[in-house]
């Protein structure tokens, strides 16, 4: 399985600098990347949600954090992550939902979980109210 070359004192100390640390961008993949495999092991205990956010904030709110935990778990297929991202995101999403996780408390809008905000030809939006008719807006698609 997988190893950090660190003491758990040292994992530690480097979760701790994460938590308090959004820059140097080098230094925090540079933390990012040597507690990677504690940080591994600890997300497949599935561990809930709140706590992955609190224990490891720097995945979600750096850019690039995501995908850099991904190439180094799945190297030759951290390509498709961006390739693939419109369907994985999806994905995410549905299991979010399944998970009954309030989505709002992630930042994600009501209108990106649904897919409403990505609507093709033919495709309708969904009826809006104008406050100041009490009535509805009528679109054009």
């Amino acid at each position: 399985m997988y190893l950090d070359n660190f003491s758990e004192e040292e994992i530690s100390k480097m979760q701790d600098w994460l938590k308090c640390n959004k820059a140097p961008p080098t230094k925090v993949f540079d933390m990012l990347n040597k507690t990677f495999c504690t940080r591994s092991l600890y997300l497949k205990s599935n561990p809930p949600f709140d706590e992955i956010i609190s224990n490891w904030p720097r995945i979600f709110d750096i850019d690039g954090a995501i995908q850099n935990d991904f190439a180094l778990a799945h190297a030759i297929g951290s390509d498709n992550l961006c390739l693939e991202w419109s369907t994985i995101a999806v994905r995410i999403m549905e299991y979010a939902k399944s998970m009954k996780k309030d989505l709002r408390s992630l930042g994600v809008s009501e209108a990106a979980a649904s897919g409403k905000h990505e609507m093709g030809s033919g495709q309708t939006h969904p009826k809006k109210t104008d406050p100041k008719k009490n009535g509805p807006i009528t679109t054009i698609t």
